[in-house]
């Protein structure tokens, strides 16, 4: 189908995106000054170590790793013109492998982040940017960082010191946007997502189940994203922090192949089982690590059981026989949330101090599944508008006389439910259709009908009704009308009717004609019956055959 190609361009595009960001986010910008290519690590025992750049130290392993303070430095030379004293430079760490840092310039502290105590605090993931006035920078010049790493410690990318200039501001900008402020973004959609997911499904008849399990999903993600934040101070140990978020993460793939399976309506029962089963015994295993170091190796390999999960559905998605255009936002979210995972698995074990993307492919194949769901939602009323619109349709055909536009006889009984304890009807029949139809033709006669229709609908207010209750026959029901109108609409509309001139066909010429009119009016205190309509219409019908028959009989004399 046409959508396919469509479909992989925006996956390619949307993938190759993410799947550049690290590059293009922790690269060194040209405008930037390089440390030297190596520095020197003083681990909490006293021992130092000459490390290359884009490395740094983990416990995962590495047994002789010892948790603590660590103190880093690093070198720059720079022998060009120094910077205005007005200016500021930017000191940016792309990256940082500790809990809590202190950074020091030259022997000038420019500031720090976390708990740097007891490195109770969370602020690897995003970049750190510190300024520092121009006159800092030398000729030869020392970088110092103290680095709290309860189970790493390190630069896992390049640190460099920005010149100043509306590029390195406009960078700075896009720098913290995207690795801080966009989890926020999306932590934001993933809870207005979950709480109009959990909330509207018990009243939803569409896949009321989905939408529960996919809202839990959402709020599960959500929370699990806290742990890419900047948390510089944590309210419990920071052990529980990383175990609650880990088994959050493993809470929202069970909730999300819950929710998935009952949206799509398909899925292995085999699969889903051992999954499931997978998930609860990765969160039972993260339950008994009692260091920190051992809860984040087993944080990183229980990771690795979530992989499978968007690789699967992808697959069983692309082998539905009945795969509908409306699949293509889910596909798109599930095929990028792939891809993502795929390239994490690959560089777990390829790259140290990776950069992983895993979490925004889960976050984007939450939002596709519940953007599948609004979308099917859009689809229901839109069909629903449909078939009541082709209802409202039918009933209006049902009740319309297709050549005056007026009322039927099928529209009395809905109307009388409607009547208060005052109306008035008017019966009005057309004088010799018969014979008009004779004379000038069916088209003169149903002219006639017409233009009848037309005096008596500019002649009546918005309330009024006008039924064509048989061939040349109509019906004026007139909520709340005094006597008074009743007879001067009564006159009103014999004499425009008979001043009305009809345009025959053929030899036949012009023509006029007159109806007979009859009237009843019902005052009761309570509203009419049934009955009561019913006796009023005899009535009304009475005095026009009466009113017609003074007209046959004056007819007659004229001839005789």
């Amino acid at each position: 189908m046409r959508l396919r190609p469509i479909l992989i361009f925006v996956i390619a595009s949307v993938s190759l995106a993410f799947l550049m960001l690290p590059s293009i986010l922790y690269r060194i910008p040209a405008q930037a000054l390089r440390f030297d290519p190596l520095y020197s690590v003083t681990n909490p025992k006293g021992d130092v170590r000459i490390l290359p750049e884009n490395t740094f130290l983990q416990a995962f392993r590495n047994p002789a790793y010892a948790p603590g303070l660590y103190h880093i430095a690093a070198y720059l030379s720079y022998s060009q013109i120094p910077q205005k004293s007005g200016d500021y430079l930017y000191l940016v760490f792309p990256y940082i492998a500790g809990t809590a840092m202190s950074v020091y310039w030259n022997d000038q502290f420019l500031g720090s982040q976390g708990d740097m105590t007891s490195g109770n605090s969370n602020i690897w993931n995003s970049a750190k940017i510190f300024t520092m006035p121009a006159s800092y920078l030398r000729g030869t010049n020392t970088l110092a960082i103290d680095i709290q790493g309860p189970y790493e410690a390190g630069l896992p990318r390049v640190p460099y010191l920005l010149l100043p200039g509306p590029q390195a501001s406009l960078f700075v900008g896009f720098l913290e946007f995207f690795s801080e402020k966009i989890i926020l973004i999306i932590m934001g959609a993933l809870a207005v997502l979950g709480i109009v997911l959990i909330l509207t499904s018990k009243g939803s008849a569409l896949r009321p189940n989905a939408m529960l399990f996919l809202g839990l999903a959402s709020f599960c993600t959500m929370l699990f994203l806290t742990d890419f934040l900047t948390l510089k101070t944590l309210f419990v140990p920071l052990i529980e922090f990383k175990r609650a978020v880990a088994m959050l993460r493993h809470l929202a793939a069970i909730f999300f192949l819950v929710g998935f399976t009952a949206l799509s309506g398909n899925g292995k029962a085999w699969f889903n089982k051992f999954f499931i089963a997978l998930q609860g015994f990765s969160i039972l295993l993260l339950v008994f690590p009692r260091t920190m170091i051992d809860l984040k190796t087993m944080y990183s390999c229980t990771f690795l059981t979530i992989i499978p999960l968007p690789i699967y559905l992808l697959i069983i998605l692309l082998l539905r026989r009945n795969l509908a255009r409306s699949h293509a936002l889910l596909i798109g979210g599930v095929a990028i949330a792939s891809i993502m995972a795929i390239r994490d698995t690959l560089l777990s074990f390829i790259s140290m101090g990776s950069i992983y993307l895993s979490h925004y492919g889960f976050s984007i194949m939450i939002m596709a599944a519940a953007g599948f769901i609004v979308q099917e939602i859009l689809n229901q009323n839109r069909r629903l508008l449909e078939e009541q619109a082709r209802a409202a349709r039918f009933r209006e055909e049902s009740i319309r006389d297709p050549l005056t536009g007026l009322y039927n006889r099928n529209i009395l009984d809905e109307i009388q439910g409607t009547l208060t304890s005052a109306f008035s009807l008017l019966v009005i029949d057309i004088n010799d259709l018969k014979s008009i139809n004779d004379t000038h033709g069916h088209a003169a006669g149903d002219a006639v009908l017409k233009d009848a229709a037309a005096i008596m609908k500019s002649m009546l207010r918005d309330d009024d009704i006008i039924v064509r209750t048989g061939g040349d026959e109509f019906l004026i029901i007139l909520p709340s009308s005094t006597h008074a109108r009743i007879g001067m609409l009564t006159n009103e509309l014999r004499a425009r009717i008979a001043a009305s001139s009809i345009g025959g066909s053929g030899d036949t010429g012009s023509f006029f004609y007159s109806v007979s009119i009859g009237s009843a009016s019902y005052r009761s205190a309570s509203a009419a019956t049934p009955e009561n309509f019913s006796k009023l219409l005899d009535s009304a019908d009475q005095e026009m055959y009466a009113e017609k028959e003074n007209y046959r009989m004056s007819k007659q004399n004229a001839r005789t």
